[in-house]
């Protein structure tokens, strides 16, 4: 092989992409509170307002799966929510019905 860095063997097949060690579902909210709270004056609010969604986030998704917040999202949010972001060849959570 000659270019070894374009290949990533993950551990586990549903290994989600890491951030700064930490993957997109722990690091979107803190940080979008943070720079939400930093546009409007506030930066020690936003760090410790994002300090506690970060801790609150890691407090739900104790024991669960590495998708969980992703997959309650999907079936408890509108469809535009997640449709152009993350789900883009799902179907929407609202036809539960499948046809075999």
């Amino acid at each position: 092989m000659a270019d070894e860095s374009k290949y990533i063997i993950c551990k586990r097949i549903d290994d989600q992409n890491r951030y700064f060690g930490l993957t997109l579902d722990e690091l979107a909210p803190p940080l979008g509170v943070v720079v939400l709270c930093w546009f409007f004056g506030s930066p020690f609010v936003g760090m410790c307002l994002g300090a506690v969604v970060f801790f609150s986030i890691r407090q739900l998704k104790k024991g669960q799966d590495a998708n969980w917040l992703l997959s309650l999202m999907y079936w408890h949010l509108p469809d535009f929510v997640l449709r152009g972001i993350l789900l883009n060849k799902t179907p929407s959570s609202s036809k539960r019905h499948w046809l075999s």
